[in-house]
Formats: structure tokens, sequence, C-alpha cells
């Protein structure tokens, strides 16, 4: 076993992010010591239980540094365990003294109660969060900081093996797989734009009666973001009715203190009763709930010092943070609705978690499964199951379920069932740390429009580096429009674009006479994984390993052909049926590389493929020679070309064959500005990407070049031009391109019905 490690160095670390890493640090730093310390004393301990414990130890102490550091407590109270020889049994016997004196939920009984905790470590622990021990004054360590750092914990079980002690996901990685911590002005936003309105023309004797969820609180980011927005709405109404307040036999008089400065501070009890009546948490994971209760309970240490008055004893916040899954017919399990239901839910692909989603097609969020969704759908199903009728709802999620083909269920719910009032787009700026994920917010009112309505859009439309904070009260910053959501179109996509930019898109579907069809279209070639199948050079290849090679494309080029990336084997049950090893050294030796991971792909396990064989080749006549059209599926702008050679290509382009039109036509239809237009509004984005999946492909209108013959031979003519000057890679200038693609699409523009401002408007893409 490893020793329990010495304490760290006090260096004082630079600015807030530095800080919080430091503090998220310390903790893993001291939470695995404790685990390392138990385990061999309680050989018999579960993983979960050992988990559960170590955490549970850590808080007390914690706690008890923290009212200690605000000057709360008398210092001798953890003094007298740092001198115990056996300090964990002593807190152990003083528990229920501690409880009747502290009160909240660290104190009641535990499985730690029960548990060997050797001296040594909990005396390393005591030493190690010591005021002289750390690089900040103990009392700053709020519910923010708190919170912020034990969510980097969640979804995260210890697990021990012969090869020692590990920290990896709990059996239900829901938590692991999809949660990062809220930034605090994302909380305060939401809670603004959800909760602001609810309040208006309320009083604190009404008020208080308002019901406030999160149904995946995690570390209690919003809990305690929604409970800080009660509180300053409280401390401002009592100040603009101050003569009302302080006036004799005021109901209100009790609900505050009159400071040293002479505000109005609520009372601890206002305090507690606002947070016990008001705010309530569910998490599926144990970890989550005890943090969202450490975090209130310091949240409620802050006001205490705020007030300068002595520690008054915590209530309890069972009630109000508990462990459940929310998916699990939450509405059933209170008895009133809510009011207000905000947060952050987790964003789960099926991929990542696959028992969840065999749960979700088992239950009363069936309706919304389809392929390519997101477990946050059902979070927004039971937050209008647990709201009262004109309830409030916001989320932070993902930014592609207005277009994203697995979201139609779910856009068809949210038309059925609420009307939008706002939404917010970040775009491309990432507000999660360390996570690659674009973002909107989302607000609602759960009452079913009746007919079209305007919904408030704001998009982020130009980079910044201002703080998050800065940049969110920056409305120069977004692009604001006034969109309308019809409710009467179901799983249609949701185009959040202004009446002008409607009337074109639906001008442009008007005048749509021709529509690609889903067996003339196929994505490439999946590997599974790729590497296994991918050869640089076929030079040391003997004739019955080339005959399997084929150049390998992973991208394409505007009217153009892009080069190949090597080679890759095509290896099918009918090329391959068998893996001939004697005639196939060198293909045999790749695979072999990677025989674990073919080993494992869901189709080879369900005997549908051999190990050796492409986890999806595809049709085979889509990559052979003959005229087909090629795109990539992400790009900043249409990339379609026309190619004849054979192309075998990875996932990351679209494969058109069809012999129903002219491909050169079609080809410059789909390059067009007009057609670039529709999907910027009408497709899918991922940030200033186009991403040109099969269903928004399909989607595209197409006019039918029967209609306007003289009209479809010069797009031909011109699309035929583009195709040679790119072959021939510069020999025409930028110029002559330039003017081409111009006149390809004034002619398109004219297909579709389109004004001259319309077009240079999309031209200006």
């Amino acid at each position: 076993m490893k020793s329990t490690p010495s304490s760290p160095p006090v260096d004082v670390p630079t600015g807030p992010n530095a800080a919080q890493k430091d503090l998220q640090d310390r903790l893993t730093m001291w939470r695995r010591a404790l685990a390392e310390a138990v385990w061999p004393a309680n050989p018999r301990v579960s993983d979960a239980t050992l988990t559960a414990a170590v955490q549970r130890i850590l808080d007390r102490v914690l706690f008890l540094r923290g009212i200690e550091a605000r000057r709360l407590a008398p210092a001798t109270e953890l003094r007298h365990f740092v001198d115990s020889a056996q300090p964990w049994a002593d807190l152990v016997r003083r528990r229920a003294v501690m409880h009747a004196r502290y009160g909240g939920h660290l104190f009641t009984t535990h499985s730690a109660d029960e548990l060997d905790v050797p001296k040594d470590a909990l005396h390393t622990l005591l030493q190690q969060t010591a005021p002289a021990a750390l690089p900040f004054p103990f009392h700053t360590l709020d519910a923010t900081r708190l919170g912020r750092a034990y969510e980097s914990s969640l979804g995260q079980e210890f697990r021990r093996s012969a090869a020692g002690l590990t920290m990896e996901p709990s059996p239900d990685r829901r938590k692991s797989a999809g949660v990062f911590y809220t930034p605090r002005p994302i909380v305060e936003l939401l809670c603004e734009r959800v909760l602001g309105p609810l309040l208006e023309h309320q009083t604190p004797l009404t008020a208080r009666k308002l019901r406030i969820l999160d149904p995946a609180c995690g570390a209690g980011a919003f809990l305690t973001g929604a409970f800080a927005f009660l509180l300053r709405w409280h401390k401002r109404w009592y100040e603009a009715h101050r003569s009302e307040v302080l006036a004799p036999g005021s109901p209100y008089r009790e609900h505050v203190l009159l400071g040293a400065d002479g505000t109005l501070q609520l009372s601890f009890h206002t305090r507690t009763r606002i947070l016990q009546n008001c705010i309530y948490g569910i998490d599926i994971d144990p970890g989550a709930v005890e943090a969202a209760r450490m975090s209130m309970a310091f949240q409620l240490l802050d006001g205490m010092t705020e007030q300068q008055t002595p520690f008054q004893r915590l209530p309890s916040f069972t009630a109000n943070v508990e462990c459940m899954d929310a998916l699990d017919n939450l509405h059933e399990h209170f008895s009133e609705p809510f009011d207000a239901v905000l947060g952050n839910p987790p964003y789960v692909k099926e991929y990542q978690n696959r028992r969840a989603f065999v749960a979700l097609r088992d239950s009363p969020h069936a309706h919304l499964y389809r392929g390519k969704m997101d477990l946050w759908y059902a979070f927004t199903k039971v937050s209008l199951d647990c709201l009262r009728e004109g309830g409030r709802h916001g989320f932070i999620v993902q930014n592609n379920w207005p277009q994203s083909q697995g979201a139609g269920p779910f856009r068809a719910m949210i038309r059925a069932r609420s009307t939008v009032e706002s939404i917010i787009d970040f775009h491309d700026r990432m507000v999660f740390d360390d996570a690659g994920i674009q973002t909107l917010i989302y607000v609602l009112r759960k009452e079913r429009a009746r007919q079209r309505y305007v919904v408030a859009h704001s998009r982020l439309a130009h980079s910044t580096a201002r703080p998050l904070s800065e940049t969110i009260k920056a409305r120069e910053l977004f692009e604001h429009t006034e969109a309308w959501i019809d409710p009467a179109i179901g799983e249609a996509v949701m185009p959040l674009v202004t009446t002008q930019t409607a009337t074109v898109l639906g001008r442009m579907a008007a005048h749509a006479g021709f529509q690609i069809r889903r067996a003339e279209v196929g994505q490439g070639i999946i590997g599974g994984p790729d590497a296994a199948f991918l050869h640089a050079s076929i030079a040391e290849m003997n004739p019955h390993e080339r005959a399997l090679m084929h150049p390998h494309h992973t991208t394409g080029v505007r009217f153009g052909q892009a080069a190949p990336k090597g080679f890759l084997a095509y290896l099918t049950r009918e090329s391959a049926p068998t893996l001939d090893r004697e005639n196939l050294p060198v293909i045999t030796a790749r695979l072999d590389r990677y025989s674990q991971k073919l080993h494992a792909r869901r189709e080879t396990r369900a005997g549908t493929r051999a190990w050796h064989q492409l986890h999806w080749p595809r049709r085979r006549a889509l990559f052979e020679a003959g005229p087909k059209l090629i795109c990539p599926t992400r790009v900043r702008r249409p990339a379609f070309a026309v190619v004849h050679e054979p192309y075998y290509c990875s996932r990351a382009v679209n494969v058109v064959r069809t012999d129903r039109i002219d491909l050169y036509y079609l080809c410059g239809v789909l390059n067009s500005s007009a057609v670039h237009f529709w999907l910027k509004h009408h497709g899918k984005r991922l940030g200033s990407m186009l991403q040109i999946d099969t269903s928004f492909l399909l989607g595209i209108p197409i006019p039918d070049p029967a209609t306007a013959p003289t009209a479809a031979e010069e797009i031909r003519r011109l699309c035929v031009a583009l195709h040679g000057w790119t072959a021939a890679r510069n020999h025409a200038d930028e110029a002559s391109i330039r003017s081409t693609e111009r006149a390809l699409d004034a002619i398109v523009g004219d297909l579709f019905g389109l004004s001259k401002s319309e077009q240079q408007r999309a031209q200006q893409l």
C-alpha cells in the first residue's frame, strides 16, 4: 500500500482558476489517502461503502474546519481529535453530541461510523487541513468553490484489486459520462430568466411558497444559485419596504435583523425557512447528494458570518436533497407540483451508456427515443411533468437540438406542451471548462401554444476573450432576432430565424422539384477501428494483398477531388470471407495489432462480422468507378464535387449515386450560396461548421432542371468549368473562379425565386 502523502508545500496559486485547481487537487489527495488507509483496516468493506465513508469522514473534518475558520465554534473542537490516541473512535462517540449541537446531516448515523480509521490517516488529514498548511484562508471556502471542487469526483467510485486502488466510473455512469460543473455566471443568468418573472408582484409571505427543483443537482450549483437569488430578492424587497417592515406589529419584523451599518439583514430563521420551503434537488449519485447538502450547509454558514451572529443549529437537508433516479416517475414522488425547474442535466449519448438507454426504452419516456438522441431530453420531459401549469423551466444544454435528427420527438414534445420564451446560444464559446461542448440556454413556460408565436433568440456572433460574466452582459456581442415557432409542425426542425429569413426558406422549399432518395446516399466506410485497415504504402505487399487495397480518402474538395491519404484494405464477407494469413501477411500483421479491439466490436460479438472484416463496409458500388457526388460531412461551406474515379472514403464523407438527375447540375445547385444559406438556417451546425448528415442532405430543396432547361444547362456548364479549373490547380486566376461562382449563384438564386437583395444576402455568407 502507498503511504499517506505528506502535507503539500504552501505555495499560493495565482489566479482564480489556479486556486480552484489547487483546491480540487487537495481534495483528491485527501480522499485517496483516506481510502488507502481505510481499505486495509477494513478488508471486507464494499467499494461503494468505502467511497461513501471516505467522503463522510472528509466532509466532517472540512465542516468543522469551516465553522472554526468562521469563528462560529471554538478552535478546541478539532484540537481534541488532533491530540487523541483514537481520533476517529472519539469522534464517533461524540457524534450524537455534535449532531445535537450542529444539526444538518453530517453527524447523523453513517456507515463510516462502523469502520476502523487508522489514527495516522486522520491525524494527517487534520494537519493538512489546518490553517497553516493551506495557501488560502479556510473561511473563503464558500459553497461555490466547494461544490465546483466536489463535482470533479461525481460518478466515481473507489475500486480495489490486486493491482491496488483506483478511482473509476461507478456502475451507473450517467454522472461521470455527461456532467460538467456549471459556471456561476450561467447559474445566475438562468436563475434570473426562470425565477425573476415568478417573483414579480410577490411579497415575502407569498414568495416562501415557491417550489424550485433541480432534477440533476450534482454538487448543488443551481440549488445554491437559486437560494442566493431568493435571498437577494428578499433583501431588496425588505429594503424597498423598510418602513412597513420595521413598523410595530409588522408580520415582516421578525424576518430581519438590523445590521451594524443600518441595513436590513435576513435572520437565520428566515434564510432557513426559504431554503427548506423553496429549494429541492434530486440526483442519482449518492456522492452528488452528499456534496449538494454540504454546499447548502456552507451557504448557511456564510450567512452567519455575514451577520456576525453565533452559530445556530443547521436544519436537516434530507427532505430537500434526495438520492433517486429523476427518470423514474419523479412527479409521483412529490405531493405538490413545482413552480420552477432548472439546471444542467447530464449530456449522455447511447454509445456512452447503453444501459441507461435500455431503461429509457422501457419507461414512460420511451416516445422520446431515437438514434443519436441525448439522455437530457428525458430530463426536460420530467421537468414538464413536475411543473404546475404555467410554471417555468430552463436548462443549459447542447445547442444542436433545434436541428438534430435525433431530437425530432423532443421538438414535438416542446411544441405540444410548452411555449418557449427565450433561447441564448453561446455558439462557439465553450462555457464549460475542459469540455468542447457548444451550449445554449432555453427558458419556457408549461403552457401549450395554439398558434405560431415569437421567441426571443440571441446568438453569440463575435468571438471575445472577455470573461464569461462580462460576455453574457454584452448585448453587442450577440445577434438578436425574434424567431417564429410553429406548434403545429411536430418533429420538424426548429430554425430560429427572423420572419424575413423564414420567408426566404419558405420560398426555396416551394421551388423544390427534386429530392435525393435515401437509397442514393451512403456514408463512408467505418473500420472500427479505421487504423486496423489503413496502410501508408502498398510497396511491400504481394499481388493478393494489392487486389484488396484502394486509395483512401478522408475528405473532399469543392468542385474537385482530394488527394488520397494512404490505402484501405477493403475486407468484407465477399472479398475476404476468411483471413488468408499465408497470402495476406502484411494485412494480417496490421490486423493482429488491433485484434483485441476488433474482437470487441458489437457486430463481431453478435456473429454478423468476422473479426478481420470492416465494421461497416457499406455498399461497394458507392465507391467504385463511375459518376458520383461526394461531400465532406463537416465543412465551412458546401464542398460537393463530381468524381468518376474510384473513391473509397471514410465516414467523414457522404457519397451520392443517382442516374435520375445530371450530377454536374446537382453539384452546382448544392454548392450555391442559396443552399449554403439553407443549410446555415435549416440544417445542423457545429460552431461555424455545417454538419451535412444524411437527413439534412435529403432535406435540401432542389429545383427540377426540367422546369428551366436553359438555366440548368448553364449551371452544368459552369460547374464543369469549375471542376476543370480545380483539377488543373492554379491554371485559372482566383478572380475568374469567383466570378464564375457568382454567376452560378445568380442562376440558382433565380431558380429558387429569390430577389437580388436576397441573393446578395446569401452570398455574404
